[in-house]
Formats: structure tokens, C-alpha cells, sequence
């Protein structure tokens, strides 16, 4: 009898497992249902238009910066959208215009700017500069994004002008000849000064430390 009763015992075990795994299933949502943000920046939603990939491009603290976003208006009517970006003394602003159905993307490495932060623009591009970044890369900067009375507040990380971000640095006003007016520059190359490795020390490299050297 105590044979024939194992199997049952097994079966009961088994459920009892299974059911305890599908009560965690429940309560505890998958990972890909969470809201996150899959790159270096931030997201929001203003009105229609959705803000993706919110960041700020600055060598170092004290230096200027550029602007980087997409916008995306799902909505039936133009908008038009306003960024601002809390520099420290007084805010950054430039409007853009962004199409029904369409994205928008702010600082797309083939724009130009000048100085002061204003923007010069396509159906599908634009640009805005910082005149200088009060923070160092790595910190948050609040980023305000404002369109059909609607508005919403980011806190937007400062990156370095790398990798896929090595076209967006600030470009500088041309020098403009006698007679003639200035003109934004078109973008640089990064500095070669501009370290985009890790900073790690030669111990570290070498997996040694300072009391192993000593003995």
C-alpha cells in the first residue's frame, strides 16, 4: 500500500510547487513590462508629443553643450514644443516645430548653432546649444519640455561628446570677415583631448595594489 500511495504523494508535491511558481508569476510582473528607459537619456510625454532620449553633450563643467532628443508627435496637428534647459543663471530656450505623424530630432550632428543657444532647424532636424554646462558629464541637468499648455520636466543626464555622441559638440560662431555678418559653424570633430576610455590606474591594470608593491 505504501508503494501505490507514493506516486499520489509525488503528483500533490508537484502541484503544490507549480502553484506556488504561478502565485510569484502573478505578483510579480516580467521585467519587459516595466517603464524604463533603454538609452543614456530620459523620457517624458507632453501633450501629444513624446520625448525620447533626453541628455545634454559637454566635455567638462564650465563648457558648452548640445542638445540631444527625439520628439515624437502622435498627434493630428503640428506642435509646437519648447525646451528648456536650467543652466544655472538664467534657462535655455529654443521652440520647434514638429509635424503631425512625424519625429523630430534635436541635435542631429548635421545642424549648427551659435552661442547664445538658438536653433536652426529643418522639417526634421534642430538644434540647441548651451552656453555653458554647470555641471560636470555624469551629473542631471532639469530639462522642461512645454507644448498646447502642457509640460513636463526631465532630469536630464550630461554625457560626454563620445562614441555615438562624438559629432554633437558645440560649434563655435564664425569670425565674420569686414562687411560681413556671423554665421553658425558647421559641427567639429571631438577635441583629442577628450578622454572617452574609463580612468583606471596602473595597479588596477596590472591587478596589483599598493601593499603588494610594498612587499
Amino acid at each position: 500500500m505504501k508503494l501505490r500511495l507514493r506516486p499520489a504523494a509525488a503528483v500533490a508535491i508537484s502541484v503544490v510547487s507549480l502553484s506556488g511558481l504561478t502565485g510569484c508569476a502573478v505578483f510579480s510582473p516580467p521585467t519587459v513590462l516595466r517603464v524604463y528607459n533603454p538609452s543614456d537619456g530620459l523620457s517624458a510625454t507632453v501633450g501629444d508629443v513624446g520625448v525620447r532620449n533626453a541628455l545634454i553633450v559637454s566635455p567638462a563643467e564650465g563648457e558648452p553643450g548640445v542638445v540631444s532628443a527625439v520628439l515624437v508627435n502622435s498627434g493630428t496637428e503640428t506642435a509646437q514644443v519648447t525646451v528648456a534647459v536650467d543652466t544655472g543663471s538664467s534657462p535655455t530656450t529654443a521652440d520647434f516645430t514638429v509635424l503631425p505623424g512625424t519625429s523630430f530630432t534635436i541635435g542631429s550632428g548635421s545642424g549648427a548653432a551659435n552661442l547664445t543657444g538658438g536653433d536652426v532647424e529643418s522639417d526634421t532636424t534642430g538644434w540647441l546649444q548651451v552656453p555653458e554646462v554647470t555641471e560636470v558629464p555624469g551629473a542631471l541637468v532639469p530639462m522642461t519640455f512645454s507644448a498646447g499648455g502642457a509640460e513636463a520636466s526631465v532630469d536630464a543626464p550630461i554625457v560626454r561628446p563620445c562614441f555615438a555622441y562624438e559629432n554633437l559638440v558645440p560649434t563655435p560662431a564664425a569670425t565674420p570677415s569686414a562687411g560681413e555678418s556671423a554665421s553658425p559653424s558647421a559641427a567639429s570633430t571631438p577635441s583629442p583631448s577628450i578622454n572617452c576610455q574609463p580612468e583606471v590606474g596602473e595597479d588596477e591594470v596590472n591587478g596589483e595594489t599598493g601593499d603588494d608593491n610594498a612587499a
